[in-house]
């Protein structure tokens, strides 16, 4: 349960139902915000990349 409450981020969807309603609410939009940086992460990363080429 302790890691549960301690990483709700990375928390896999099965345990969704285990997890109380405000942080199932809060989730989608944390994990959105990871996945938006990480790709801005990566099309910056390839640009720069290509940049060195």
């Amino acid at each position: 349960m302790r890691r549960i409450t301690s990483y709700p981020k990375t928390a896999p969807p099965l345990i969704a139902g285990e997890r109380p309603p405000d942080v199932t609410m809060t989730v989608p939009t944390t994990t959105s915000s990871i996945w938006i940086s990480m790709t801005t992460f990566w099309i910056a990363l390839s640009s720069s990349r290509w940049q060195l080429l």
